[in-house]
This record gives structure tokens, sequence and C-alpha cells, in this order.
């Protein structure tokens, strides 16, 4: 089974940028509303990789969006930690991404996907590929003055 991933659509786009969160609890309802959102978005079908990719990608972003709106340092409501609600909601949009970047992997071939949470950065999704023969290239250290870099 594939399951396919659409981005977000503009109308959700342009509701949360320039959102200011004045609570924590109100930023745990748009995490809320956007895991529901994306669960909607996730069906079985077919999809080029880098489609799906980068709609991963920008579910990452909106949901970053959202907590970086309300933690990071240049946010106008600095709380010290996320609240639990924020918490779960940014863990179960990560879950909900993990489906579509393993179908994503696999298709393109990289040895390994990540998801990242991070506090107050957000989520971040990556691929690795490793390094084919052909383009691998070594280092000649002859030339390196002994002791350089110690």
């Amino acid at each position: 089974m594939v399951i396919t991933v659409e981005p977000p659509d503009q109308r959700l786009l342009d509701a949360i940028q320039g959102h200011e969160f004045e609570t924590q609890g109100e930023c745990e309802d748009v995490l809320d509303a956007i895991g529901s959102t994306l669960s909607g978005h996730l069906r079985e079908g077919r999809q080029h990789p880098d489609e799906a990719f980068s709609a991963i990608q920008s579910w990452a972003g909106l949901v970053s969006y959202v907590v970086i709106s309300t933690y990071a340092p240049q946010s106008r409501m600095r709380f010290p930690t996320w609240s639990q609600g924020v918490s779960d909601a940014v863990l179960k949009a990560s879950e909900l991404l993990r489906y579509p970047l393993q179908w994503v992997a696999a298709t393109t071939g990289a040895s390994s996907y990540s998801i990242g949470v991070a506090f107050p950065w957000g989520v971040t999704v990556a691929l690795t590929w490793p390094p084919r023969a052909e383009t691998a290239q070594t280092f000649d250290f002859a030339g390196v003055p002994e002791g350089y870099g110690a």
C-alpha cells in the first residue's frame, strides 16, 4: 500500500501566515487543526516521489512555523517549554508524515530517512543516500602539514 500526501492548501496557509499566537492553548489548537487536516490529505494512491517529498516538507514547515511563532527566541510570547498538548500535536503530525516519507525513501533509493522534532524549532524531515562509487572522492593528505587541525 502506497500512502500519498497532498500539500497544505493555500487557504490553510493564508489562515496561519502572520497569525500571532497569544497562548500555548491557541498554538495547540492550531497544531491539532493542522494534524486533522494533514490526516485528510493522506490517501492510498500513486504519486511522484518528488511531489510527495515536497508535500511532506510543506507540512513539516507549516508545523514548524506555528511552533517557531510561539516559542522561538524572536517570538512575542516566549515560553520555557512546550505544553503537553503542543508536544502531543507536534508528535502526531510527525507520525502522520512517517508513512509517506518511508515510501519516498524506499522509492528513491535513500538509505535512510529521519524526522526530527526539536524545541523550539519544530519538525525537520530528511533523506540520506549512500555515496555512489563513481562520485566518491578521496582526499590526499600528503600535502597537509603535520598537526594541522589538531
